[in-house]
């Protein structure tokens, strides 16, 4: 393999951030990396905006290393990448950090309130001008997240459960509670109708996500594992 000169700035490494790729020490690992996600979202640029997501693509790739061997360095390096060379079709959303979340929160809800929170703001601006469907895309927007919304109680520690007092009555369990049930069926069907949404008003082919420092505390890493796993 040919030879590259890595410079090392000791003044600008003492902490967390991205770094030029002629500044990287892991630049094997990186060129590795890098020519996975250019291969996904090449694949990615196939996608036709409005066509349905119905087949899982599980493209995750794993970043292991001991704790101040630049992991986190190295994510936000492949982030700046992606932002810079694919700005067109591609919105990368925040890093997320599962020990930064609270007990009570669920990653699936978090994941979904970054998708949301770029759609609002892209919406919010073309509200403002008169040559836009900003107001049919809000309202379908709003009806695919109550479609979404309907599957969400099946998930840990979000709404309630058939514990509940109201499931005592024969009757909300006929009308309302099968109901429920079958919506959890239907909650990666809808998350994908979801996301297909969200790059059609966004105008993307891919989102990008990051997660950092998941095995900190595996009892929440676990679970995000088992959500990338199932949805």
């Amino acid at each position: 393999m040919k030879k590259k000169d890595v410079i090392i700035e000791l003044k600008s490494s003492t902490f967390a951030h991205n770094f030029d790729e002629n500044e990287l020490i892991h630049s094997l690992e990186y060129e590795h990396a890098w020519n996975l996600v250019k291969e996904r979202i090449a694949v990615a640029q196939t996608w036709k905006q409005g066509a349905e997501m119905t087949t899982p693509q599980y493209d995750t790739i794993s970043i292991f290393g001991e704790r101040g061997t630049g992991k986190t360095s190295f994510l936000l390096s492949i982030l700046k990448n992606v932002k810079t060379t694919y700005d067109k079709d591609v919105q990368v959303l925040n890093v997320v950090d599962p020990t930064m979340i609270e007990e009570k929160e669920h990653i699936f809800l978090l994941i979904v309130s970054l998708i949301k929170k770029e759609v609002d703001r892209k919406l919010s601006d073309e509200e403002c001008r008169r040559d836009t469907k900003a107001y049919e895309n809000r309202k379908t927007w709003n009806q695919q997240l109550m479609k979404l919304a309907k599957g969400l109680p099946t998930l840990g520690n979000v709404g309630g459960d058939h514990k509940t007092s109201q499931w005592q009555d024969h009757d909300f369990i006929m009308e309302r509670g099968l109901m429920d049930v079958l919506s959890a069926f239907s909650l990666r069907d809808e998350f994908y109708n979801l996301v297909s949404l969200a790059l059609t008003i966004l105008g993307k082919k891919a989102f990008v996500l990051a997660l950092d420092d998941i095995d900190v505390e595996m009892g929440k890493g676990w679970d995000v594992l088992e959500m990338l796993r199932k949805y």
